[in-house]
């Protein structure tokens, strides 16, 4: 069981940053292809900056969940790193449960845009305005499995070290 989660969650980091590269190269080439337009034969879209807007949106909450799965979120812990284990472990927990909660609100929030704006359409784009906001509670959802994961591997962490050290 605990290996076929951790399979599925190895899967959902893999589709997240491919997900990621296709965002990123969909992003440039509107972006180029915009500049391109404009400035060599003066004809610029009216789509291109929504687009690359609502993709930047989806790009940094997607990229956001893959840095809480590998551990590369920012954080400060110059100073966590100085406490012995069973402290640093409480902080942890502690700071995990806090975000965890955040996140929580994040993804009530979220939801409550995506049923709100399902009908609204963006300016140039029509499409549902539902769309650019699923990227809030998608990235919540993510963040939050993911940082469940990371709070279960440090306190494996932490009593394996303990085992260790009697």
């Amino acid at each position: 069981m605990k290996n076929g989660i951790i399979t599925i969650l190895d899967r959902t980091e893999k589709l997240l940053n491919s997900s990621v590269i296709v965002i990123m190269i969909v992003m440039a080439l509107v972006t180029f292809g915009q500049v391109v337009l404009r400035y060599v034969f003066k004809s610029p879209t009216i789509w291109s900056e929504e687009l690359t807007r609502y993709l930047f949106v989806w790009l940094v909450l997607l990229t956001s969940a893959v840095a809480v799965r590998t551990n590369r979120h920012i954080k400060i812990d110059f100073l966590i790193k100085s406490l012995k284990p069973k402290l640093k472990l409480v902080l942890e927990l502690i700071t995990s449960a806090l975000i965890i909660i955040f996140l929580v609100i994040l993804l009530r929030e979220g939801i409550s845009i995506v049923q709100g704006t399902v009908d609204a359409k963006s300016a140039s784009l029509k499409i549902s305005m539902a769309l650019p906001y699923l990227a809030i509670p998608t990235g919540a959802v993510l963040m939050i499995i993911f940082f469940l994961e990371l709070t279960l591997r440090n306190i494996r962490s932490y009593l394996m070290e303990g085992k260790e050290g009697e």
